[in-house]
């Protein structure tokens, strides 16, 4: 559970989320376990009993953490994000949000909006999932078996037959899945279930356990230490994960657990069975629960820093071990369910000493966090001052010459950056950022059925055409050349795909390989495309993300050369058949405005300066452009100040709609006058 909260919490070690699949080990042993005792001691399940007891250990501190979250999102956030934490917290409370954020694409790994307070819900809804088919595939098992008069041990051996045939079963399917689609693959009951079944399986065979040697205990408990720890190091989301990568912290853990199972004491395992880590372990479940919509929350008011992970970490501590002494744990002692008489819950005593410890400290802790969030919020004024510059050799595209209309974009750009509120009639809005999704980015403009279709995303009726070519990026580029072409005689035609620049190489998105798949197979039909359509001109762009996805593996600045060659390879395809070139180089990513954008914050908290990344990727297409004779556009002058930072709005318009996408009234509006202005003797030539 610590290299969870550490995983979340300051992003090491890498494989923290590991933690999650030793739980699925652990829960698995620990059900299976009890409830084959329950049938061997009284001869049946109590499926009454059980689920009576999973609702009281689970559902009272679960819905607690909903309902908080809920109103603190309320409060706190815009009202969007609001919206998608109220819709989150009703599949979480039917133990269902795994499906629901793998039908919403939310990849784990590299979620580029803003997370949900309540995206640990997943693994919850996995394990209620399981916990509601594997009793009943046991009691169908026992029916059979008592027919035939079987014995306790016969019963054991079907059981482990059974859960051994559904553990290859599930992983195999993880391997199909993982290769397929990793993000559902991450969130799959049916490729997760492997992982509760290998726990399950050494339930089932604890009675030979008990032989194993006294001597050899501690050596195969700390072989699963080492490959649980070897594990957080050499595990990460990009390679085959969960399947099958995560066999290893499974089978680790599984080592451990057999390692203790039978034993009639541990030796040798002190920084596991002290009173601290046995408290570690009671109050877990409300760590779990706790600790995620904390950091998440607090991350929306505060960057990264010493202050953020103390405030965040022991705030979700001093959360957490009041919900566990105040509500988790006496109602998992209480009579509620039980069917008894009304009677005083046996709480657990609070005189243990670690106990005593332990909440003596948390007073020291609260006053902590109450004292750190007394301090008076950044100025706004200061705030761009604070933000990191680019270093020198980062600076190597500079600003073009400001022509008049660009100089009062600029001003534009100061009053949004040292503005203290926002604009009353923002648009879109604060609280619906996503009205502002450039109409290009669907209608069959992005991600379209047919690559060679050059009918779909078309608009204008002019007899010349201009093609805008590229990614997700270069769809939400579409209205500002939309409306710069849309006097002087043009159509228009898109054609984009998501995290897919339109650069002759291969690429590879990370952990993505049906997008990779279809990226790789799109460039030749948009190639195509070309030739047969012969654009007049043809707008290439693309986020500074795609700068990470060439398949040789090179990065930062040992990419240069390769994306360079790239992208004059595809501008040659259209001059190719005559038609003219621009390269748009991306506009700077930043922050999410669903995350930057609370009820307290003002526009400097959501401006942010442009990366080393977005340059070196306008150095080689700059490269490019000026070796083919193409041209080349940095728009930097157009929504960022001279020292490179960003504002989250200009005149009025919200910039993106997430931390990656040009609203369409930006790119409509602002930009297209701009990008007129530009290439104006293109278009007259």
């Amino acid at each position: 559970m610590i290299v969870v909260i550490l995983d979340h919490l300051i992003h090491w070690p890498s494989g923290g989320f590991i933690g999650v699949d030793i739980f699925f080990v652990i829960s698995g042993f620990v059900i299976t376990e009890s409830l084959l005792r329950e049938q061997e001691r009284t001869g049946s399940i109590s499926f009454s009993g059980f689920y009576k007891r999973r609702i009281k250990r689970i559902l009272p501190a679960s819905t607690l953490v909903l309902l908080v979250t809920v109103a603190a999102s309320f409060l706190l956030l815009n009202q969007s994000r609001f919206v998608s934490v109220v819709w989150d917290a009703v599949w979480a409370m039917f133990f269902s949000g795994n499906w629901h954020f793998a039908s919403v694409g939310t990849d784990y790994f590299q979620a580029a909006g803003p997370v949900s307070p309540l995206q640990h819900y997943w693994s919850l809804a996995v394990e209620e999932q399981f916990y509601f088919v594997w009793p009943w595939v046991m009691l169908l098992i026992f029916s059979l078996m008592s027919r035939r008069s079987a014995t306790g041990t016969a019963q054991r051996v079907a059981v482990g037959a059974a859960i051994t045939a559904i553990c290859a079963a599930s992983f195999v399917w993880a391997i199909n899945e993982t290769a397929a689609s990793p993000t559902v693959a991450y969130f799959s009951t049916f490729s997760r279930a492997w992982e509760l079944g290998i726990g399950a399986l050494i339930g089932v065979v604890s009675p030979v356990l008990v032989r194993i040697p006294r001597a050899a205990r501690p050596l195969l408990a700390w072989l699963g230490v080492m490959g649980m720890v070897v594990s957080l190091f050499v595990v990460s989301g990009d390679k085959l994960f969960p399947a099958p990568m995560a066999a290893l912290p499974v089978l680790s853990a599984a080592l451990f657990i057999i390692a203790g199972t039978g034993a009639s004491e541990q030796r040798f395992l002190a920084p596991f069975t002290n009173p601290v880590s046995g408290y570690l372990g009671d109050i877990s479940y409300s760590l779990y629960l706790w600790h995620f919509p904390v950091i998440v929350i607090v991350a929306a008011f505060m960057e990264e820093s010493l202050a953020y992970y103390l405030i965040a970490g022991l705030g979700g501590l001093a959360v957490a071990i009041y919900a566990y002494h105040l509500v988790e744990d006496p109602i998992r002692k209480s009579s509620w369910l039980n069917g008894a008489k009304s009677k005083r819950s046996q709480r657990q005593p609070f005189k243990d000493s670690y106990k005593l410890t332990a909440l003596s400290m948390l007073a020291v802790v609260t006053f902590a966090v109450v004292g750190a969030a007394l301090v008076p919020p950044r100025q706004p004024a200061a705030a761009t001052d604070a933000l990191p510059k680019p270093s020198a050799s980062a600076s190597g595209a500079p600003h073009s010459a400001l022509s008049p209309a660009v100089q009062d974009v600029q001003k534009a750009v100061s009053l949004s950056l040292n503005g203290a509120t926002w604009p009353e009639n923002l648009d879109p809005t604060l609280d619906q950022p996503g009205q502002g999704i450039a109409r290009e980015m669907g209608a069959g403009c992005l991600n379209p059925t047919n690559g060679a279709d050059t009918q779909s995303c078309t608009s204008g009726s002019g007899p010349k055409l201009a093609m805008v070519i590229g990614d997700s990026v270069a769809a939400s580029w579409a209205p500002a050349v939309r409306n710069a072409l849309n006097n002087d005689g043009y159509s228009m035609h898109t054609v984009a795909f998501s995290d897919c620049a339109f650069v002759q190489s291969e690429l590879e998105i990370s952990n993505k390989p049906d997008i990779t798949r279809k990226c790789n197979a799109a460039r030749p039909l948009i190639a195509q495309q070309i030739t047969e359509l012969k654009p007049d001109i043809v707008f290439i762009s693309s986020s500074e993300s795609d700068f990470n996805y060439l398949k040789s593996g090179k990065r930062g600045p040992d990419a240069v050369a390769e994306w360079s060659a790239g992208i004059a390879a595809s501008i040659k395809i259209a001059q190719g058949v005559g038609s003219k070139v621009v390269v748009l180089a991306s506009n700077p990513q930043g922050k999410s405005v669903a995350t930057c954008a609370t009820k307290t914050s003002s526009p400097a908290d959501c401006a942010d300066l442009v990366s080393s990344q977005w340059f070196l990727k306008a150095e080689a297409e700059k490269k490019a452009a000026t070796e083919t004779g193409a041209t080349f556009i940095d728009p930097r002058s157009w929504m960022c100040s001279a020292n490179d930072v960003c504002p989250m709005h200009i005149r009025g318009k919200l910039v993106r709609w997430d931390s990656v996408h040009l609203t369409e009234p930006f790119s409509g509006t602002v930009l297209a006058p701009l990008l007129r202005e530009t290439i104006a003797s293109l278009i007259a030539s």
